[in-house]
C-alpha cells in the first residue's frame, strides 16, 4: 500500500513539473507555442481522416446505391460518383495537411528553442539550438497528445456513453499495470523504469491491448449485428480508439522520459528570470580574488595562525574536472621553519553534490587509509561549496620523484579493502567495464576490420568476451579515483604523498587503471605488498589479471572515443593474454580462468 502511495506521489510530482514547464513555455511565447500545439493536434486529426476517408470511399463504391449511413450527406444515387471524387480529394488534402502541420509545428518549436537558446548563451551553437528545440517539440507533442486523448474521449461519450466509460477504464488500467510492473519487475538486472526509454510504449500497448480485446468488441459488435448496423460508425470508433490509445501510450512514454532526464531538462530550458551567472561577480570576488581569499582563510584558520604568519595563496592547474584548487602556504616568522601547505577546493553546486559523495566515502574509511588530507573547514559561497584541507609539509619534487610517490600511494590504496557497506551499494554492484562493454558496443569495431586477421581477432574477442568479463567481475576490488595521477598528488617531506580530491570515487576491480609507465616487475612487487595487507586476495590472482583488466579499461576508452582501429589492435593483445588463452583452453584453466603461466604479451602498461 505504501509503495502504491509513493508511486502515485511520484507521478503527481512529475505531472506537476511537466505542467509548470508547458505553462512557462506558453507564458513566454504564447503565440508560437499555442500555434505549434494547434498544428500538432491538427496534424493528428488530419492523419486519422486521411485513413478514414479512403475507407468511406471503399464502402461507398462497393455498395449498391447510397448506404443509410451516407444519407445525411447525399441521399440521391445520381450524386454517388461526385461524392466518391469529393471524398478521395478530401483524403489527399488531409494527408498533405497532416504533413504540413507537422513541419509547421517543428518550425515553431525551432523558433521557441532559438529564443530560449539565446537566453542561455548569446551565441549558441547549432547543437545547443537543436537540443533545446527538440525538447520544446517534445513538450508540444505531449500537450497535443493529451488534448487528442481528451477529444477522443469526449467523442466516444457523445457517440456511445458505454464506450466512453470503457476507454477511461482502459487508460486507468494501463497506467496502474505499468506502475505495478515498473516498481516490481526486473529484466536483466534492470527495473522497467530503467528500461522505459526503450520499450515503455510497447509495454503500455501490450497492457492496454489485453484489456482492449477483452471488452471493446463486446461494445462494438452490436453496431455490426443489429437490425440496421452502422458499419461506418463502428469503423470510426475502432480507428479513433486505436489512435487515442497510441496517444495515451506516447504520453506515458514521454512522461517517463522526462522524469528520467528532469535535471538535465531544467538545465537546458532556462528562462530570462531563471538565468543565473555561472560565476556571479560577487561570488568571484569573495572566492577567487587574492585579497579576499587571504582574508577568508585567515578568518577560517584563526585558531591555527599567529598574527605574524604570512599567507600566500596561489591558483593551481592540477584540479580535476569541475574543481578549482588553491594552494595555501603558511609561513611562520622564523625563516628556518618550513611552510605548511593547505589546499582549498572550490566546487560548483549541482545536481550531483561532489562533496556529499566524498563524505559518504569517509564515513566508512579514515582519511589516512586513502592518503587523503584531513578537512579543516567547510563553507559555502554563493553557488559554490568550499573546503580547506591540511596537507602538511609539502616538498618540490621532480618528475621521477612524483612517479615513485604515485606508485607508492597507488599500492597503499590497493591495500585497502572496500567496506562491505559500500560494496553492497547497487551503484557498484557491477564494474563499469562489465556494464559498458556490451556485445553490441564491441561490435562497432567491425567498421575498422579491414583484413581477415582483424575480423578473426574481433570474432575471437566477441566469443571470449563473456568469460573475460566474468573474470573482471570476480577480481578483487579497490577504491578507484579517476582523478588521481602523478600530477594531482602532493609529495610530502617524509616520503609519503597526499591525494586531495576523492569526489568521483567508485569501486572497481584491481587493475582498472595501472600507473604508467610501469614495468611488469614493478606490478608484481606491488601485488605482493598488497597481499600482505589483504590476505583475502586469491593466490591465483596474478599480474596477468591486472594487465588484462587494465587492457579492458583502455579498450572501453578507445571504443567510447570511436578509435576502432586501435580497439582492434588492443583486442589482438587481449586475446594473447595468458589468462584469456587459458579461458580458450579449459584444461589449462584454474578457478575463474586464472592461470599461473608467466607474462608473455605485455612488458609494461600504456595509457589510451
Amino acid at each position: 500500500m505504501m509503495q502504491a502511495i509513493s508511486w502515485l506521489q511520484e507521478i503527481r510530482s512529475l505531472v506537476s513539473w511537466e505542467a509548470r514547464k508547458v505553462a512557462k513555455l506558453i507564458h513566454r511565447q504564447p503565440v508560437m507555442m499555442l500555434f505549434a500545439i494547434f498544428l500538432v493536434l491538427t496534424g493528428g486529426i488530419a492523419h486519422v481522416l486521411a485513413f478514414l476517408l479512403p475507407l468511406k470511399v471503399i464502402l461507398l463504391a462497393g455498395s449498391t446505391g447510397i448506404p443509410s449511413y451516407f444519407t445525411p450527406i447525399v441521399s440521391s444515387p445520381e450524386y454517388k460518383t461526385e461524392l466518391i471524387v469529393a471524398l478521395s480529394f478530401a483524403a489527399v488534402i488531409c494527408y498533405v495537411l497532416g504533413l504540413t502541420a507537422e513541419a509547421g509545428a517543428k518550425k515553431q518549436s525551432q523558433k521557441v528553442g532559438a529564443h530560449i537558446g539565446s537566453v542561455r548563451n548569446d551565441e549558441p551553437d547549432d547543437s545547443e539550438l537543436d537540443e533545446v528545440s527538440d525538447l520544446v517539440h517534445q513538450f508540444v507533442s505531449l500537450t497535443a497528445d493529451i488534448l487528442f486523448t481528451l477529444l477522443a474521449l469526449a467523442a466516444f461519450a457523445l457517440m456511445n456513453p458505454p464506450l466512453g466509460a470503457y476507454i477511461v477504464a482502459v487508460a486507468t488500467g494501463g497506467v496502474l499495470i505499468f506502475g505495478a510492473l515498473r516498481t516490481r519487475v526486473t529484466v536483466g538486472g534492470e527495473t522497467l523504469g530503467e528500461r522505459a526509454l526503450r520499450d515503455t510504449s510497447n509495454i503500455i500497448k501490450l497492457c492496454a491491448s489485453i484489456i482492449f480485446f477483452g471488452g471493446f468488441f463486446a461494445i462494438l459488435l452490436p453496431l455490426f449485428f443489429t437490425e440496421n448496423p452502422n458499419i461506418l460508425i463502428a469503423i470510426i470508433s475502432f480507428v479513433v480508439f486505436r489512435r487515442a490509445l497510441s496517444a495515451l501510450s506516447s504520453v506515458v512514454r514521454q512522461t517517463v522520459k522526462f522524469g528520467t532526464n528532469r535535471a538535465s531538462i531544467d538545465e537546458t530550458i532556462v528562462y530570462e528570470d531563471e538565468q543565473k551567472e555561472a560565476m556571479p561577480s560577487s561570488t568571484l570576488s569573495v572566492i577567487f580574488s587574492k585579497d579576499a581569499r587571504e582574508l577568508r582563510i585567515r578568518e577560517l584558520l584563526s585558531d591555527s595562525l599567529d598574527p605574524d604568519d604570512h599567507i600566500d595563496v596561489h591558483w593551481t592547474d592540477t584540479g580535476p574536472r569541475d574543481v578549482s584548487l588553491f594552494e595555501i602556504a603558511i609561513q611562520r616568522p622564523s625563516e628556518n621553519e618550513p611552510s605548511t601547505l593547505y589546499i582549498q577546493a572550490v566546487i560548483p553546486r549541482g545536481p550531483k553534490n561532489l562533496l556529499d559523495r566524498e563524505r559518504e566515502l569517509f564515513k566508512e574509511l579514515e582519511h589516512e587509509k586513502l592518503c587523503a588530507p584531513a578537512f579543516v573547514a567547510e563553507f559555502q559561497e554563493g553557488d559554490f561549496d568550499c573546503r580547506i584541507m591540511r596537507v602538511g609539509e609539502s616538498v618540490r619534487a621532480s618528475r621521477e620523484q612524483r612517479r615513485d610517490a604515485f606508485n607508492r600511494i597507488f599500492t597503499r590504496i590497493w591495500s585497502v579493502e572496500p567496506p562491505r557497506s559500500l560494496q553492497a551499494d547497487p551503484e557498484f554492484a557491477r564494474p563499469r567495464i562489465v556494464r559498458v562493454l556490451k556485445d553490441s558496443f564491441c561490435r562497432n569495431a567491425a567498421l575498422a576490420a579491414e583484413s581477415d586477421s582483424d575480423r578473426h581477432a574481433l570474432a575471437n574477442f566477441l566469443r571470449l568476451r563473456p568469460s573475460i568479463l566474468e573474470v573482471v567481475e570476480q577480481a578483487p576490488c579497490y577504491i578507484h579515483n579517476p582523478d588521481m595521477n602523478a600530477n594531482t598528488i602532493y609529495p610530502l617531506a617524509d616520503g609519503e604523498a597526499i591525494q586531495p580530491i576523492w569526489s568521483r570515487w567508485s569501486i572497481e576491480p584491481m587493475g582498472t587503471t595501472l600507473p604508467t609507465p610501469l614495468s611488469v616487475s614493478e606490478i608484481e612487487a606491488s601485488l605482493e605488498l598488497v597481499r600482505e595487507n589483504r590476505p583475502s586476495i586469491p593466490s591465483d590472482f596474478t599480474t596477468n589479471h591486472l594487465l588484462l583488466i587494465d587492457s579492458m579499461t583502455r579498450l572501453m576508452q578507445l571504443l567510447s572515443a570511436r578509435r576502432y582501429r586501435a580497439s582492434i589492435d588492443l583486442m589482438k593483445r587481449v586475446i594473447e593474454n595468458p589468462v584469456v588463452i587459458a579461458l580458450s583452453n579449459p584444461e589449462q584453466t584454474s578457478l575463474n580462468g586464472r592461470s599461473s603461466r608467466p607474462v608473455q604479451a605485455e612488458t609494461s602498461t600504456s595509457s589510451a
